[in-house]
Protein backbone atom coordinates (compact mmCIF):
# COMPACT_ATOMS: atom_id res chain seq x y z
CA UNK A 1 0.00 0.00 0.00
CA UNK A 2 1.97 3.11 -1.08
CA UNK A 3 1.06 6.54 -0.71
CA UNK A 4 -2.51 6.20 1.00
CA UNK A 5 -3.58 8.67 3.47
CA UNK A 6 -7.18 7.95 4.20
CA UNK A 7 -8.79 7.52 7.75
CA UNK A 8 -9.33 3.69 8.38
CA UNK A 9 -11.81 2.84 10.95
CA UNK A 10 -11.15 -0.46 12.16
CA UNK A 11 -12.96 -2.67 14.87
CA UNK A 12 -11.42 -5.78 14.75
CA UNK A 13 -10.85 -8.87 17.53
CA UNK A 14 -8.93 -11.10 16.28
CA UNK A 15 -6.39 -14.32 17.21
CA UNK A 16 -2.97 -15.49 16.24
CA UNK A 17 -2.33 -12.23 15.01
CA UNK A 18 -4.53 -8.86 15.28
CA UNK A 19 -4.21 -5.72 12.88
CA UNK A 20 -5.36 -4.58 9.74
CA UNK A 21 -1.99 -7.18 8.46
CA UNK A 22 -2.03 -10.38 10.32
CA UNK A 23 1.43 -10.74 9.44
CA UNK A 24 3.09 -8.32 7.01
CA UNK A 25 5.98 -10.00 4.51
CA UNK A 26 6.00 -7.27 2.23
CA UNK A 27 5.65 -3.50 2.49
CA UNK A 28 3.57 -1.05 3.66
CA UNK A 29 4.10 2.75 2.87
CA UNK A 30 2.82 6.35 4.02
CA UNK A 31 -0.42 4.64 5.59
CA UNK A 32 -2.51 6.30 8.08
CA UNK A 33 -5.01 4.24 10.25
CA UNK A 34 -6.98 6.92 12.60
CA UNK A 35 -9.83 5.02 14.87
CA UNK A 36 -8.33 2.09 14.92
CA UNK A 37 -9.68 -0.46 17.69
CA UNK A 38 -7.27 -3.78 17.37
CA UNK A 39 -8.61 -5.50 20.41
CA UNK A 40 -6.48 -9.48 21.42
CA UNK A 41 -7.96 -12.19 23.60
CA UNK A 42 -6.58 -15.00 25.50
CA UNK A 43 -5.79 -16.61 21.84
CA UNK A 44 -4.24 -13.61 20.11
CA UNK A 45 -0.18 -14.04 20.43
CA UNK A 46 0.50 -10.36 18.61
CA UNK A 47 -1.28 -7.31 17.94
CA UNK A 48 -0.75 -3.80 16.36
CA UNK A 49 -2.51 -1.23 13.99
CA UNK A 50 -0.94 -2.08 11.20
CA UNK A 51 0.27 -5.61 11.85
CA UNK A 52 -0.03 -8.01 14.79
CA UNK A 53 3.69 -9.63 12.97
CA UNK A 54 5.92 -8.10 10.58
CA UNK A 55 8.79 -9.44 8.35
CA UNK A 56 8.33 -6.90 5.74
CA UNK A 57 8.85 -2.80 5.64
CA UNK A 58 6.97 -0.23 7.38
CA UNK A 59 7.64 2.72 6.30
CA UNK A 60 6.28 6.32 6.68
CA UNK A 61 3.03 5.15 8.81
CA UNK A 62 0.48 7.13 11.55
CA UNK A 63 -1.70 6.16 14.41
CA UNK A 64 -4.22 8.04 14.97
CA UNK A 65 -6.94 8.32 17.39
CA UNK A 66 -7.09 4.74 17.77
CA UNK A 67 -6.32 1.39 20.69
CA UNK A 68 -4.15 -1.57 20.58
CA UNK A 69 -4.80 -3.93 23.35
CA UNK A 70 -3.90 -7.55 23.75
CA UNK A 71 -5.24 -8.31 27.15
CA UNK A 72 -5.65 -11.44 29.01
CA UNK A 73 -3.21 -14.63 29.26
CA UNK A 74 -2.25 -16.41 26.85
CA UNK A 75 -3.74 -19.94 26.24
CA UNK A 76 -2.02 -20.80 23.18
CA UNK A 77 1.59 -22.82 22.63
CA UNK A 78 3.26 -19.51 23.06
CA UNK A 79 2.89 -18.00 26.43
CA UNK A 80 3.71 -14.27 25.17
CA UNK A 81 2.09 -11.40 24.31
CA UNK A 82 3.11 -8.69 22.00
CA UNK A 83 1.51 -5.42 21.71
CA UNK A 84 2.56 -2.14 19.93
CA UNK A 85 1.09 0.74 17.97
CA UNK A 86 2.44 -0.16 14.47
CA UNK A 87 3.10 -3.55 14.79
CA UNK A 88 3.58 -6.54 18.01
CA UNK A 89 6.27 -8.08 16.55
CA UNK A 90 9.31 -6.77 13.93
CA UNK A 91 11.55 -10.31 13.17
CA UNK A 92 13.54 -12.22 10.87
CA UNK A 93 12.57 -15.22 8.51
CA UNK A 94 15.48 -17.30 7.70
CA UNK A 95 13.15 -19.44 4.99
CA UNK A 96 13.56 -18.50 0.90
CA UNK A 97 16.67 -16.10 1.39
CA UNK A 98 15.33 -14.58 4.47
CA UNK A 99 13.53 -10.96 5.32
CA UNK A 100 13.44 -9.20 8.24
CA UNK A 101 11.20 -6.52 9.79
CA UNK A 102 11.72 -3.05 9.70
CA UNK A 103 10.18 0.48 10.92
CA UNK A 104 10.96 3.37 9.68
CA UNK A 105 9.51 7.21 9.87
CA UNK A 106 6.50 5.65 11.69
CA UNK A 107 4.54 7.75 14.35
CA UNK A 108 1.86 7.19 16.98
CA UNK A 109 -0.07 10.07 18.09
CA UNK A 110 -0.75 11.21 22.01
CA UNK A 111 -4.91 9.85 21.76
CA UNK A 112 -3.81 6.18 21.02
CA UNK A 113 -4.11 3.78 23.84
CA UNK A 114 -1.84 0.82 24.42
CA UNK A 115 -2.67 -2.00 26.55
CA UNK A 116 -1.44 -4.89 27.68
CA UNK A 117 -3.38 -6.32 30.85
CA UNK A 118 -4.09 -8.93 33.23
CA UNK A 119 -1.13 -11.00 31.83
CA UNK A 120 1.71 -13.17 32.70
CA UNK A 121 4.42 -13.01 30.05
CA UNK A 122 4.20 -9.27 27.42
CA UNK A 123 6.51 -7.16 25.79
CA UNK A 124 4.42 -4.15 24.98
CA UNK A 125 5.73 -0.78 22.60
CA UNK A 126 4.26 2.22 21.60
CA UNK A 127 6.14 1.32 18.18
CA UNK A 128 6.82 -2.26 18.34
CA UNK A 129 6.72 -4.97 21.29
CA UNK A 130 9.77 -7.05 20.34
CA UNK A 131 11.85 -6.31 17.58
CA UNK A 132 14.73 -9.21 16.66
CA UNK A 133 14.78 -12.85 17.92
CA UNK A 134 17.91 -14.56 17.25
CA UNK A 135 21.80 -13.69 16.07
CA UNK A 136 20.16 -13.81 12.42
CA UNK A 137 17.83 -10.79 13.34
CA UNK A 138 20.62 -8.25 13.28
CA UNK A 139 19.01 -7.25 10.02
CA UNK A 140 15.56 -5.86 11.55
CA UNK A 141 15.68 -1.94 13.03
CA UNK A 142 13.20 0.65 13.81
CA UNK A 143 14.71 4.10 12.69
CA UNK A 144 13.50 7.91 13.50
CA UNK A 145 10.55 6.50 14.82
CA UNK A 146 8.00 8.77 17.37
CA UNK A 147 5.71 7.74 20.53
CA UNK A 148 3.15 10.13 21.97
CA UNK A 149 0.58 7.14 22.81
CA UNK A 150 0.23 6.31 26.65
CA UNK A 151 1.41 2.40 27.41
CA UNK A 152 -0.73 0.46 30.35
CA UNK A 153 0.80 -2.74 31.38
CA UNK A 154 -0.54 -4.96 34.19
CA UNK A 155 0.41 -8.45 35.30
CA UNK A 156 2.07 -11.29 37.49
CA UNK A 157 4.44 -13.00 35.29
CA UNK A 158 8.70 -12.81 35.61
CA UNK A 159 8.82 -11.49 31.84
CA UNK A 160 7.20 -7.84 31.27
CA UNK A 161 8.87 -5.47 29.46
CA UNK A 162 7.39 -2.47 28.13
CA UNK A 163 9.17 0.96 26.67
CA UNK A 164 8.27 3.97 24.58
CA UNK A 165 9.66 2.76 21.37
CA UNK A 166 10.30 -1.23 22.12
CA UNK A 167 9.21 -3.62 24.46
CA UNK A 168 12.06 -5.60 23.91
CA UNK A 169 14.82 -6.05 21.62
CA UNK A 170 17.18 -8.79 20.61
CA UNK A 171 20.51 -7.87 17.94
CA UNK A 172 18.52 -5.28 16.49
CA UNK A 173 18.44 -1.47 16.02
CA UNK A 174 16.71 1.22 17.28
CA UNK A 175 16.68 5.03 16.66
CA UNK A 176 13.39 6.75 18.24
CA UNK A 177 11.92 9.22 20.53
CA UNK A 178 9.00 8.53 23.05
CA UNK A 179 6.95 11.58 24.45
CA UNK A 180 4.27 8.82 25.68
CA UNK A 181 3.65 7.81 29.53
CA UNK A 182 4.69 4.40 30.59
CA UNK A 183 2.90 3.32 33.42
CA UNK A 184 2.77 -0.45 35.28
CA UNK A 185 4.18 -3.72 35.75
CA UNK A 186 7.80 -5.29 35.11
CA UNK A 187 10.65 -3.61 33.18
CA UNK A 188 9.20 -0.11 31.93
CA UNK A 189 11.93 1.92 30.43
CA UNK A 190 11.23 5.55 28.63
CA UNK A 191 12.48 3.78 25.31
CA UNK A 192 13.21 0.32 25.89
CA UNK A 193 11.85 -2.20 28.26
CA UNK A 194 15.04 -4.80 28.08
CA UNK A 195 17.49 -4.49 25.39
CA UNK A 196 20.19 -6.92 23.74
CA UNK A 197 21.03 -5.07 20.72
CA UNK A 198 21.75 -1.14 19.97
CA UNK A 199 19.79 1.82 20.84
CA UNK A 200 21.82 5.23 19.46
CA UNK A 201 20.44 8.85 19.23
CA UNK A 202 17.28 8.66 21.05
CA UNK A 203 15.18 10.68 23.71
CA UNK A 204 12.38 10.35 25.95
CA UNK A 205 10.37 12.42 28.23
CA UNK A 206 10.32 9.49 30.98
CA UNK A 207 12.95 9.34 33.51
CA UNK A 208 14.59 5.97 32.33
CA UNK A 209 16.24 5.20 29.34
CA UNK A 210 15.62 1.67 29.93
CA UNK A 211 13.91 -1.27 32.45
CA UNK A 212 16.89 -3.50 31.88
CA UNK A 213 19.73 -3.63 29.52
CA UNK A 214 23.27 -5.56 28.39
CA UNK A 215 22.74 -4.17 24.91
CA UNK A 216 24.69 -1.15 23.81
CA UNK A 217 23.34 2.63 24.12
CA UNK A 218 25.17 5.91 23.06
CA UNK A 219 23.54 9.22 22.88
CA UNK A 220 20.72 7.81 24.70
CA UNK A 221 19.11 10.58 26.94
CA UNK A 222 16.21 10.70 29.98
CA UNK A 223 14.75 14.39 29.95
CA UNK A 224 12.34 13.74 32.59
CA UNK A 225 10.23 16.29 31.49
CA UNK A 226 8.16 17.72 28.65
CA UNK A 227 9.87 18.29 24.79
CA UNK A 228 8.69 20.52 21.75
CA UNK A 229 8.57 18.49 19.00
CA UNK A 230 9.69 21.70 17.09
CA UNK A 231 12.93 21.03 19.17
CA UNK A 232 13.64 17.33 17.57
CA UNK A 233 14.59 17.06 13.72
CA UNK A 234 16.09 13.70 12.31
CA UNK A 235 19.98 14.48 11.11
CA UNK A 236 22.19 11.59 9.05
CA UNK A 237 24.02 9.54 11.32
CA UNK A 238 27.83 10.58 11.35
CA UNK A 239 29.82 7.65 9.88
CA UNK A 240 33.01 8.02 11.93
CA UNK A 241 30.40 7.84 15.09
CA UNK A 242 28.64 4.42 13.41
CA UNK A 243 31.96 2.82 12.98
CA UNK A 244 33.18 3.19 16.63
CA UNK A 245 30.04 1.85 17.89
CA UNK A 246 29.89 -0.82 15.26
CA UNK A 247 26.44 0.16 14.19
CA UNK A 248 25.75 -0.52 10.21
CA UNK A 249 25.01 2.91 8.79
CA UNK A 250 22.79 1.76 5.73
CA UNK A 251 20.35 0.04 9.05
CA UNK A 252 21.20 2.97 11.24
CA UNK A 253 21.11 6.46 9.35
CA UNK A 254 19.57 8.69 11.53
CA UNK A 255 19.53 10.06 14.86
CA UNK A 256 17.62 12.39 16.95
CA UNK A 257 18.85 16.06 17.17
CA UNK A 258 17.85 17.97 19.82
CA UNK A 259 18.07 21.89 20.57
CA UNK A 260 16.98 23.43 23.63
Amino acid sequence: IVDFGAAIGLEGHAEGNAGLFGVLAGTVKNLTIENAHITGNENTVSAGAVAGGSIGTISGCKVVASSVSNNGSNTLTSSFKYVAGITGLNAHYAIGGGLSGNIENCMVDENTVIQCENVSNSFSGGIVGYSGFTSADNNCSVMACINNADITVSGTGSNQTTGGIAGYIENSSIVGCNIGEISGTGALGGLVGHTNGVIYGSWTTEDTVFGTTSGTANGCYALDGSVSMSNLEIVNMNSAICAYNNINTTKCPYIWKYQS
